[in-house]
């Protein structure tokens, strides 16, 4: 698994649709690629692109001469990162729970859960909402024109998308290809990354996109969650399952000074030495605990004082991650006796993990990290890349996750759970 893992991290900036059924790159620190007049390459548009992740030059490793480049596209050379800071407007600030239309969520028993998440979200950060959102489709067009009605129309800037009854839950089958696929991880997830690459952007016309279409760096006029059930669960488990959750996060907004102070103003950075050798800062505006996995024991000791975030740089798999409990890949039932013996260990997990965002597999019924972590009462589970570290530093200092997915441009982001997630309580969140 560790060779599988390191291959498709070595590919991942060639072959960027196995970001989540193979590996993601993963690395703490901005790189620099600088281009000046003389130091360019012959480019056209459609031979190569270089960005941060894929290609480091240095004085070292690379002499051009005056003659040998001379780019005929700007825009293909991208140079060091620029910090962003975005304005949401201030009247798109709306909460919206969207789920399918007669599906198994479109029930009085449902929607008095969400009611409920709605009136909870009022009383912690003086939200409105735009009522019961109910999806009357199955294509991917169709829902987009609905989640754009929703910004444009309804004031709506932070939707929870419920359940696995809309369209981005859709994973066709998939051969594996050239071994990035492990065994049982079969699923086509385009419809997931529409999440991240078009439903959080309204103002398309507004975006920067490369040849490649990756759009980076850019301000979202939306920031969504999702809440997913295990795929091969009935109906019922499946609406069980996921108003649970639900429930759950309405107790955190109705009691958050309780539920925070639980959590220590810290995160705890579980780190694999095989993949990290240099600097494994968190990201995070706050305090760091820098643990090894192999480290056992310490690991133990550090979940069991709870940390509001556990930072996941480790190996891992769909049914199994390097996070130092039990043996040296946790299983997910290992995490779930963790947490039921011990209390929650962590309000927040943020993981680069191999199979991180894995939803299916077949056949397994409790399946799988997302679905876990949020089962256990993570508020919420994400992946959002290190070179956005200011989505993270902010997120701490009285902003909700959604809020700092706005204000400060994401690569890419995965969000499951609550959109609406906050660390520390502020009067004048989301205002």
């Amino acid at each position: 698994m560790k060779q599988m893992c390191f291959l498709a991290m070595v590919l991942l900036a060639l072959v960027p649709a196995i970001l989540i059924s193979g590996c993601i790159q993963n690395t703490f620190t901005e790189k620099n690629t600088t281009a000046t007049d003389n130091d360019s390459i012959k480019l056209n548009d459609d031979s190569i692109y270089l960005n941060d992740e894929s290609i480091k030059l240095n004085n070292d490793s690379i002499k051009l001469n005056n003659d040998s480049i001379k780019p005929n596209t700007a825009s293909y050379i991208k140079k060091a990162p620029v910090k962003l800071h975005c304005e949401p407007l201030k009247d798109k600030n709306k909460v919206a729970v969207v789920f399918a239309k007669n599906g198994i969520y479109d029930t009085e028993t449902a929607h008095s859960y969400i009611l409920k998440y709605y009136d909870s979200v009022k009383s912690d950060l003086n939200l409105d909402n735009a009522g019961l959102q109910k999806f009357d489709g199955e294509t991917m067009d169709g829902f987009e024109a609905f989640i754009d009605s929703l910004y444009l129309n309804d004031d709506v800037g932070y939707i929870v998308l419920l359940g696995d009854g809309l369209p981005v839950a859709n994973f066709p089958i998939e051969l594996a290809k050239d071994g990035f696929v492990p065994s049982g991880v079969t699923y086509d997830y385009a419809n997931l990354y529409a999440i991240s690459e078009k439903l959080e952007y309204v103002n398309k016309s507004d975006r920067e996109c490369t040849p490649q279409g990756e759009c980076v760096e850019n301000c979202k006029d939306l920031a969504i969650s999702l809440i997913m059930p295990p795929d091969l669960y009935s109906d019922e488990e499946k609406a069980a399952f996921t108003l649970k959750i639900l429930e759950t996060y309405a107790d955190y907004h109705n009691n958050f000074a309780a539920r925070i102070a639980e959590y220590q103003d810290s995160a705890l950075v579980i780190y694999d030495s095989t993949i990290y050798t240099d600097d494994r800062s968190s990201g995070y505006d706050i305090p760091m605990r820098i643990v090894n996995n192999q480290d056992a024991a310490r690991i133990a000791s550090e979940l069991k004082s709870k940390h509001k975030v556990v930072v996941l740089r480790v190996h891992g798999s769909a049914d199994s991650v390097g996070m130092g409990i039990g043996n040296f890949g946790t299983t997910e039932q290992e995490y779930l006796n963790f947490a039921k013996e011990n209390g929650l260990p962590f309000l927040f997990v943020d993981s680069t993990a191999c199979q991180s965002f894995a939803l299916k597999m077949e056949n397994a019924t409790h399946c799988c990290w997302p679905q876990i972590f949020l089962e256990s009462g993570v508020w919420a589970y994400y992946l959002i890349y290190p070179e956005s570290n200011e989505v993270k530093k902010n997120f701490p200092h009285g902003e909700t996750l959604g809020m700092a997915l706005r204000k400060y441009p994401a690569k890419q982001s995965f969000i499951f759970g609550d959109i609406l997630a906050h660390m520390k309580g502020n009067s004048s969140v989301n205002r």
